[in-house]
């Protein structure tokens, strides 16, 4: 079973805050960060459960992006995924 994917408005804002920065840094650049999110949201939403928790509740679960400095922090409710953020891992992040 597939699981949906939402994003809240912040993942969203942040995701697309990361494209435009990669993108001002190298054309193309942006749209592979963009890919790469889009490949990890198909993995998550194949096996949402396959990733660690990062909280003392065991609700919200991260994973790494490989090529840049970023983590998706997410939880599963029923069957839907929600992404509560997509931050740099040298900032704080704001969830």
């Amino acid at each position: 079973m597939k699981y949906k994917i939402t994003s809240t408005s912040v993942a969203k804002k942040e995701t697309s805050d990361a494209v435009f920065y990669y993108e001002s840094v190298r054309h193309g650049l942006g749209l592979a960060f963009l890919k790469e999110i889009e490949h990890i949201y198909d993995l998550i939403s194949k096996n949402p459960f396959a990733y660690g928790y990062i909280d003392n509740k065991n609700l919200i679960r991260d994973v790494h992006v490989k090529r840049f400095p970023f983590v998706i922090i997410y939880k599963i409710e029923s069957a839907t995924v929600i992404i509560l953020s997509v931050h740099h891992t040298h900032r704080n992040p704001k969830y």
